[in-house]
């Protein structure tokens, strides 16, 4: 994963839950705090709320009824992790790259409610770890040129 090394930023991890509401209950419980308003991802199948705790973020996802997105995660119940999220600033560049070390890519890109309608792909190693490459918006870009 050189590239995510040299180009990538880490931005969160997800965490699969069975119910949203009560896992990020907990969450707040703990000292985490809502970042910005939970959403709903009809081309995912999911819903979600990014929380943090000082610069650490988390994404806390759960299925929409009748969806089974997050469902595989979810073989003992509760709140597991899911996956690790990274901004990138060419997302086909950042995809074949990673998929030079072997991980597949489970969906074309697409874009997230998440993410202002940014475009992601999740890719699958063999051993089961799910990342998200998320396009940075332009205007990220920009304010790192300068």
């Amino acid at each position: 994963m050189k590239y995510l090394e040299e180009y990538g930023q880490f931005h969160h991890a997800g965490l699969a839950a069975v119910s949203l509401e009560s896992s990020v209950e907990q969450l707040l419980e703990l000292g985490y705090r809502l970042e910005g308003a939970s959403f709903i991802d009809g081309n995912q199948g999911v819903k979600g709320q990014f929380l943090t705790m000082g610069d650490h973020r988390i994404e806390v996802l759960s299925d929409l009824p009748g969806q089974e997105t997050v469902a595989p995660w979810l073989q003992q119940g509760g709140l597991i992790p899911y996956h690790f999220g990274y901004l990138v600033n060419n997302l086909d560049l950042a995809i074949s790259a990673v998929q030079d070390t072997g991980m597949r890519l489970l969906r074309n890109p697409m874009p997230a409610v998440a993410f202002q309608g940014r475009d992601i792909a999740f890719l699958l190693s063999r051993s089961r770890l799910l990342i998200e490459l998320i396009q940075q918006d332009r205007n990220e870009l920009d304010e790192e040129i300068e």
